[in-house]
Formats: structure tokens, sequence, C-alpha cells
């Protein structure tokens, strides 16, 4: 077929009535291929054709990533406007000057910090296929306990790398730097002892097989990588979301460190995050939301796409407009985690208080053990679990428990050397207005 004939079925088809508006919509809201063909069409046009044609039309706007794969394939991926609204939406939320920030960074805030840290320092292992215990791991990380095991060892590496992700962040990303990360996440930590199951590193689960490479060659993709993380290669107006993503799916795919690569992809994309002045993409719980998506626990109706099934459509490429949508649905999600539990903590606060004398000022870390009280009768507080949960030091977590015991709240009993601190048995009663407004 000559270059004339090829543009006249490509007009054919561009202006065939069927064709029109699904152009239209899934250059601007993407269609999946499932979607299309459900969708009808003109006699003599097939959905293969039809899916060809929009992935051309979409290309025209591509991102594209500057590592082609082993078989020479370049990724690329466009922004439908579903994509876009959650751009915007991120950066709302997820910059330095950003009202969720400062929220978090006010040290009545740190609460949150610390919950959300827990949380994703347990699934960033999981989705590397570590098998945790998530309450024993949660006890743990909560009461500073020593850990017992090779899994709780790996969850309190990366819950103090969490911890540290400022002084991380002091340098640009770099092969180094990946591989400290690496050595301080695996510090102590007994590896071919840990329990393992199916590796989650990656939407699609694309990845290249280990052993392909040279060391030689892995090294100078890591250290490509890094420069595009850096921003020394690659489009440098690509949103700081859609990067991220990128650098966590560059290695999922090439694996260039022994092990861990999902693990340290999430604190690679922290600390860039963090050197982008995006500082809440750094504590966002999103390896745990993202698991809830790999064990189809997010509705459609947050997270479009329930999985990634990637159909060629141009020889030598992979458009990834379906990945980037769905990673970016998965931020969002972890922000209205946040949100809603910064704003169920505050009414919590507004409706103990409102049910504490008018004479009894508790501060908010008592205000919030007395929350978790009402709702949880059998519930135990302890001084260590305290002080953690709140990053005070010993002395005020101490004082916070006991006048909360001396004020009738709690009730201190003695277990080993320990004490432990349970609710009074007319704790709902007293503070009953609170309780309905908390149920």
């Amino acid at each position: 077929m000559s270059k004339d004939e090829s543009l006249e079925v490509t007009l054919r088809l561009l202006q065939e009535a069927s064709l029109a508006p699904i152009a239209h919509e899934a250059v601007r809201d993407y269609l999946s291929w499932d979607e299309l063909v459900e969708r009808p069409l003109s006699a003599g046009i097939s959905a293969a054709e039809a899916w060809k044609l929009l992935a051309v039309l979409r290309r025209f706007d591509a991102t594209w990533f500057p590592i082609p794969t082993l078989a020479g394939e370049r990724f690329w991926y466009a922004l439908p406007r579903e994509a876009v609204r959650c751009l915007q939406e991120i950066e709302h939320h997820c910059r330095a000057d950003s009202l969720l920030h400062k929220t978090v960074e006010d040290r009545e805030g740190h609460r949150f910090l610390v919950r959300s840290r827990v949380r994703e320092a347990i699934a960033t292992c999981e989705l590397d296929g570590i098998q945790i215990d998530y309450e024993r791991a949660g006890r743990m990380l909560q009461e500073g306990r020593a850990p017992q095991t090779p899994e709780d060892r790996l969850v309190l590496n990366s819950y103090q790398m969490l911890e540290d992700i400022e002084g991380l962040a002091q340098e640009p990303l770099s092969p180094t730097v990946g591989s400290q990360l690496y050595s301080r996440l695996t510090e102590g930590v007994d590896v071919a002892g840990l329990r393992r199951g199916p590796v989650t590193t990656n939407l699609a689960a694309t990845r290249n097989p280990d052993g392909l490479m040279s060391d030689r060659d892995l090294e100078s993709v890591f250290q490509t990588i890094c420069d595009y993380a850096n921003g020394d290669v690659g489009d440098p107006l690509e949103p700081v979301a859609a990067k991220g993503y990128m650098l966590l799916s560059a290695m999922a795919y090439w694996h260039p460190l022994p092990d861990f690569n999902g693990s340290v992809a999430r604190h690679m994309l922290r600390i860039f995050a963090v050197r982008r002045d995006y500082p809440v993409l750094g504590y966002l719980p999103m390896s745990q939301v993202r698991h809830r998506w790999v064990q189809g626990q997010l509705d459609s109706g947050v997270v479009r796409y329930q999985h990634i099934d990637r159909r060629p459509a141009i020889e030598g490429e992979i458009e990834g407009t379906a990945d980037l949508l769905t990673s970016l649905q998965i931020v969002v999600v972890a922000i209205h985690d946040v949100l809603r539990l910064i704003e169920k903590s505050r009414l919590e606060d507004r409706a103990v208080q409102e049910a504490l004398d008018a004479d009894t000022e508790l501060n908010y870390r008592q205000r919030s053990v007395l929350a978790r009280a009402m709702t949880r009768p059998s519930a135990e507080f302890q001084i260590r679990q305290h002080q953690h949960a709140h990053r005070v030091v010993y002395s005020t977590a101490r004082a916070d428990l006991f006048e909360l015991a001396d004020l009738g709240y709690l009730r201190k009993e003695i277990r080993g050397k320990a004490f432990i601190f349970v609710p009074e048995e007319n704790l709902r009663e007293r503070l009953a207005g609170a309780v309905d407004q908390l149920t």
C-alpha cells in the first residue's frame, strides 16, 4: 500500500461515524481494550484496527521513558482527563506548602505520621513478597519492642528509614545511594530465613528476567534510572507523581539490586518526592493502598482498573497510559485515607473534650487515648507504646497516662515489671455523649 493509499485509509477511519465519538473519548478519557470491544463499530472496521488508531492518536501527546526494554521497546504514556485531575489533587495536597503537610507537621499531627509510617513500612515489605504478621509487626513498631524474627527486623529497618527520609534526601539519587538503601534495609536481616510469597512490584508485573545482563550494563541502566529521577534525562516538564511511578516501574523491570528492588524503589521514590518539594508523597501510605489494590479490595469507583492487561498496538512500543492512571488513582486514595484519619481524629478530640469536666484540660495525646478507650473498652495502654505513638520522651508519656489514672479515666495495673493502663469500667458512662458521637 502506497503512502497516499495509507493516508486515505486513515482519513476514512477517522471520519467513520461510529469511530469519531470513540476516538474523542479514547483520547480524552482513555478506553481499555475490554471497554473498546464493547463499543459498536461500523462494518469494515475491526476492534484491532480501531485500537491501533486510537493509540496512534494518543501517542501525539505522549511522554516517553528514556530507557528501552531489553527487546528495544519504547515505553510511553498519555495523560487523559482523569489523570490530569489526579495530578491536580496530588499537587494540591502533597506540596510542602499544602494544608495537609502543615497539619501533619504540626505537633498534634505527628500521630498521623506515625500511623502512616507503621502501615507503610509493613506494606512496603509485603509488596516484595515478604509474609508479615501485621498485628505482631504493628505492635513491635508502636511499642518499641525488639524484633524477634527476620520479618520483624526487615519491617523495623524500613520503618527507621521512613523516619530518616529527610536525612536520606540530602543528596541526589545514584547507584551508590541505591546500594546504601539496600544495605540499610537488610542490615541484621537473615535474608535466607525470610518467609516469602509472590512479589508484586509493578502494576502489570512485567520485568526483566535476572541474569540476562552483565553487571556493568545493569549498573549503566541503574545510573540512567537515577539520572531520570534527578531530571538529567527525560522530559523536564514531566509531572512529579508521574515520574515517581515511572521510577518504581523501572526498578521493578530492571532489578539492578540483588534483592528487595521494590522496597528500595519505594524508598527512592520518597527521597525523590522530598527533593522535588512534594514531601507528602514521602509519607503517604501508598504501598498499603497498592497492596489493597493487588488484593482486589479497592472499588472501581475510586481506582478504575482492577488489573492491568496491556494489549500491544504499535510494534516496538508499550503504552502505559492505563498503568499511570491506575498509579495516580492509588495515590489519590492514599491522600483521602490520611484526610479521613485526620478528620476522624479531629472529631474524636472535640467529642472527648466536650465530654470532659469543665475544669479538666487534657492534651491531644490524652484525648487520643480516651477516644480509643471509649471505642475499645478492652484496649490496653503502655508507656512505651504511648511514647512511640506521639514521639515524646518517656517522662512525658508516663505523665500523660498517670494523670489519666489519677483522674479516674484509666486503671493502672502492674504486670511483671511494666505498668499497664486499662479503661475504667464506668468510662463509657462518664463520657456517654462522646461515645455516641464516636460510634
